[in-house]
């Protein structure tokens, strides 16, 4: 079945798109903020790709993939606190695997 899109449709697509954009820019500036740059990059490097890997199992539409990633995205960068406690955990973990201590 072919759904067919209105130009209103369009335009709330894109317009939520740019919320989760603006959101997603502050909840990452605030973890810079408040776990350094490096380890900033590292947490929202795995939140992208976790958030890819969610929308794409969907069978969607491009668009709504993308929208959809950006909704996951934004709500795990809510969390920053648990995000923080994770990292820490991750980090280790992965200091050990390097070291050979696992």
């Amino acid at each position: 079945m072919v759904e067919i899109i209105t130009p209103s449709d369009i335009s709330g697509v894109a317009s939520k798109k740019e919320e989760l954009k603006k959101r997603i820019r502050e909840l990452e500036s605030k973890l810079e903020r408040e776990v350094g740059d490096v380890k900033a990059r590292w947490i929202i490097g795995y939140i992208d790709g976790l958030s890819r890997a969610i929308a794409d199992t969907s069978g969607e539409p491009a668009e709504e993939k993308e929208l959809e990633r950006l909704l996951v995205k934004a709500l795990m960068l809510e969390n920053i606190n648990k995000l923080k406690e994770y990292s820490n955990r991750w980090m280790s973990m992965l200091k050990k695997a390097f070291l050979g201590e696992l």
